[in-house]
């Protein structure tokens, strides 16, 4: 799950609904594996309730994650000599 850190003022907690926005951020820059926390009623988990993905809808997330990831791979290294006016490279 997304974590957000203690304060003084109040325990740390999580931001369930970022999860599938940081986790397709995370598949698009290349990341290697995630780690997600899911159960099967996160609402009434006793630990980590606010960090934990619903388990009935990983399959779904999972699949659109794979999907992100096999799509910016890059099949071959970019040529930075090879760019064009501004910098921009034409990726084939």
């Amino acid at each position: 799950g997304l974590q957000v850190g203690a304060t003084g003022e109040r325990s740390a907690g999580g931001l369930r609904e970022l999860i599938p926005t940081v986790a397709r951020a995370a598949c698009a820059a290349g990341v290697d594996g995630l780690f997600m926390e899911v159960h099967d009623d996160p609402t009434n988990a006793l630990c980590d309730a606010p960090t934990q993905w619903p388990l009935g809808r990983l399959s779904r997330l999972l699949e659109e994650l794979r999907d992100i990831a096999e799509a910016s791979r890059w099949r071959e290294p970019l040529d930075l000599e090879e760019a064009g006016p501004g910098g921009r490279v034409d990726a084939r």
